[in-house]
């Protein structure tokens, strides 16, 4: 067994994530998906992972942690050494990943039984890709307990308005959130226009992996009516 912040957790490879790890999530059967549709999932979910891993890398660490510190003080959040002292306490927390140079803010009755469900409750295979394969964030679901280096947090009465006021300050590029504070949570693995326009207002905040995205190989894991329908919405990919 490990402690983390103060939690026992069981010595597994999940702890932290991977690729094989990544891909190794189960289906859970979503209505309208077909075999067809899980097996062209798979591949879409690998690159789209091998995207956000480039982006991560491409990110300044000092930055970074120069930003977290800023931002600690900006709103006063407090930091976490032991999530024990988090149960029953309502508010907003902030999970750090140094590694990957990454946050996630959210909102809980009880900040210590959330954290722990993100830490344990796994995106389904269907989840893994929200909006598109150039522009999903990777989920914090999908991160392991060992990936999340620290905890801040910070009790308000009106915690859902203070959650989109400081999700709406942050700057995007150090943000794992898939969604704008209070705006709900939808997410889908499909790649129709009306499904993608959807997901555009999710990820506003959020930030496209153009930059990483190497052509041929996004080509070789769509179908053709998919890839036509990526350059025509993405049409810097035809000067790549």
């Amino acid at each position: 067994m490990i402690i983390h912040f103060g939690i026992k957790i069981k010595e597994k490879p999940t702890n932290h994530i991977s690729k094989e790890n990544y891909l190794m999530a189960k289906p859970e059967g979503m209505k309208g998906w077909k075999e067809s549709d899980y097996i062209q999932q798979v591949p879409k979910a690998g690159y789209n992972f091998d995207l956000n891993m480039a982006y991560f890398n491409s990110l300044d660490t000092s930055s970074f942690e120069k930003y977290i510190t800023q931002q600690c003080k900006k709103f006063k959040f407090k930091e976490c050494l032991n999530l024990k002292d988090l149960e029953n306490v309502s508010g907003v927390y902030m999970m750090v990943l140094d590694n990957y140079k990454q946050v996630y803010i959210g909102v809980a009755l009880d900040i210590k039984k959330r954290i722990m469900g993100h830490w344990h409750n796994k995106k389904s295979l269907e989840r893994l890709i929200f909006g598109d394969v150039v522009s999903s964030v990777l989920s914090i679901d999908s991160f392991g307990a060992l990936d999340t280096t620290r905890i801040f947090y910070l009790q308000a009465t009106s915690y859902y308005k203070k959650e989109e006021q400081i999700i709406e300050s942050f700057d995007s590029k150090y943000m794992l959130n898939r969604t704008a504070g209070g705006i709900g949570n939808y997410e889908t693995g499909t790649d129709s226009a009306a499904i993608v326009n959807l997901a555009i207002v999710a990820k506003r905040k959020g930030r496209d992996l153009i930059d990483f995205v190497d052509v041929e190989k996004l080509k070789s894991i769509l179908s053709e009516e998919s890839f036509k329908y990526y350059i025509k919405r993405y049409p810097i990919l035809l000067e790549k």
